[in-house]
């Protein structure tokens, strides 16, 4: 049904593929999935009205609404091609407006601000690897402090130093320049199944608890000998048999 809506029935399938990613999330995290835990745990406060500044939290909005608002530190996550600019916006020509939005997010910061971005994620029902946000790249090096995972193999959020900047520009289309995108990923050639020893270069070994294959890789349960159980991409994460 929704299909045979065109453009619109589309955006509503998303959502919907949106929702149920969501939803593997929390009964994968949560010890006692219920209904309520779930509606609890998505549940977010809009009204900016109501925000405390005095109190020790982290307050949760979308860029628009940020507008007009600054903070001391401000963290900007989901910085990824076809997320932040959105795949639909950027085909359709209407990367500008997102360049812009991407200068609000930017400007909102006092003293700190991180970018962050997900080498993989589980979007709209699926496994993706997008690589990080032409956004960031057309940052000026110089303002930049590349930071690393080293257990997730390189993932490198990067923080602004803010009013450090040798040539600002209220013109956000003067702050960006050229962009590169990061070569695509590569399914693992092994293939495992539940009890195979395996080994990871930060975890050490373990074994196989259980194997999910995706779309893009294979997900490995793995209860590793010394730091417990954890839940890996094979291909992402370079597990490798014993």
């Amino acid at each position: 049904m929704l299909l045979a809506q065109g453009d619109e029935g589309l955006t509503r399938l998303a959502n919907i593929e949106e929702l149920k990613s969501t939803m593997v999330n929390y009964s994968e995290a949560a010890e006692e999935p219920s209904l309520g835990g779930f509606l609890e745990e998505v549940s977010l406060y809009t009204d900016i009205d109501s925000l405390d500044s005095s109190a020790d939290y982290v307050a949760m909005m979308t860029i628009h609404a940020a507008k007009g608002l600054e903070f001391p530190t401000v963290f900007v996550v989901g910085m990824e091609e076809g997320i932040f600019p959105l795949s639909m916006n950027e085909d359709n020509g209407d990367l500008q407006e997102e360049r812009r939005l991407a200068y609000v997010a930017i400007t909102r910061a006092k003293k700190k601000l991180y970018l962050s971005y997900a080498r993989e994620r589980l979007l709209y029902g699926n496994i993706s690897r997008n690589p990080p946000s032409l956004f960031i790249s057309e940052l000026p090096d110089e303002n930049i402090e590349k930071k690393q995972d080293i257990a997730l193999g390189g993932i490198e959020p990067k923080a602004i130093p803010i009013g450090k900047s040798k040539n600002p520009s209220a013109n956000p289309g003067n702050m960006f320049g050229g962009a590169k995108k990061a070569s695509p990923s590569i399914r693992s050639n092994e293939s495992f199944k539940v009890g195979d020893r395996v080994s990871h270069k930060i975890f050490g070994e373990g074994t196989v608890l259980d194997v999910v294959p995706t779309a893009a890789d294979t997900r490995l349960e793995i209860a590793f000998d010394k730091v417990g159980t954890k839940k890996i991409m094979a291909a992402f994460a370079k597990i490798t048999k014993l």
